[in-house]
């Protein structure tokens, strides 16, 4: 586990030109990691949710009030995707991905975590206890590679010649039984927590998407979250 000092910005930022809200500062491997996270503010999990019906029709499903806020975090620097679940404004979760030395790391929460608070040139630090371990998958995204530079360029020099419009990609999840079930029974047989699950995971899964396309062209693509189908 690592001790991670973390920063709310947005409450103290003194320069609109400050574009993070939050800043995470560990180490790792005995060098500094900063990672300077954006609110995702188009990005809710509160979106709507399908299921198949038994004669193949689909429903919507009516699912009662989500008890946690949920915010998803980027960093396109650091290819970084969060999302801190709060309650009461104290948040209880936290989970993220991002890029180190060409790997990919996942940090999160550990289990009661305690946290200490103290003031430095008038802004509060919070010190988090997080679990970190490198991500199982032996393929990652090298961000400096020049397939993203070179995109990141033919955008920029498009951008000069003509302004570019905006693009949103919608996205909608198809999640078969296997996964619904599977956190159906993670969740003691409760369905509406199994969705919430899942829609949360979808969430980030889509936070990244939105993370990475950024990182290529900042404001010409964006992903908008517009609902999953749930085979169950």
């Amino acid at each position: 586990s690592i001790q991670v000092e973390l920063l709310d910005n947005h409450i103290y930022r003194r320069s609109v030109s400050s574009r993070y809200d939050l800043s995470l500062k560990f180490s790792l491997s005995s060098k500094p990691v900063i990672l300077k996270l954006q609110q995702n503010a188009q990005l809710s999990s509160r979106i709507p949710v399908y299921a198949f019906a038994q004669n193949g029709s689909i429903i919507q499903e009516d699912l009662p009030t989500d008890l946690h806020d949920v915010n998803y975090y980027y960093d396109t620097s650091n290819g970084a995707s969060f999302y801190i679940e709060s309650i009461d404004g104290l948040r209880s979760h936290m989970y993220g991905t991002f890029h180190f030395e060409n790997e990919e790391y996942i940090l999160e929460f550990k289990d009661n975590n305690s946290v200490v608070t103290h003031k430095e040139s008038q802004q509060p630090k919070s010190i988090y206890h997080f679990k970190i371990r490198k991500t199982s998958s032996q393929t990652h995204t090298n961000l400096n590679d020049p397939i993203y530079t070179n995109i990141n360029k033919t955008f920029t020099e498009h951008r000069r010649k003509k302004r570019a419009p905006s693009y949103h990609v919608e996205v909608l999840f198809v999640v078969d039984y296997s996964i619904y079930k599977h956190w159906y029974d993670k969740n003691r047989g409760s369905s509406a927590q199994a969705i919430h699950s899942i829609r949360q995971i979808y969430a980030f899964v889509a936070n990244g998407m939105d993370g990475r396309y950024k990182s290529m062209s900042p404001n010409f693509i964006g992903i908008a979250f517009a609902g999953i189908i749930i085979c169950k």
